[in-house]
């Protein structure tokens, strides 16, 4: 499936895809993940060596949204 695959616009990353359609009917679903980039950026950041803090699913739900 699709799930946590990038959803890209403008060649950028704005969302992950969380569950994909399997046909017409059923819409493709992705949470925005703006609020998270800077926890993403530290974490992909190669001289990061130390544990981060991971966000729990409730940490800003207002802004995960059906798109």
């Amino acid at each position: 499936g699709d799930s946590g695959s990038p959803f890209v616009c403008d060649d950028k990353v704005a969302g992950v895809i969380i569950r994909g359609g399997v046909n017409a009917d059923t819409p493709t679903t992705a949470i925005n993940v703006y609020r998270l980039r800077s926890f993403i950026d530290n974490a992909m950041d190669a001289d990061n060596c130390r544990a981060v803090d991971v966000p729990t699913e409730t940490q800003h739900a207002e802004d995960y949204r059906v798109v």
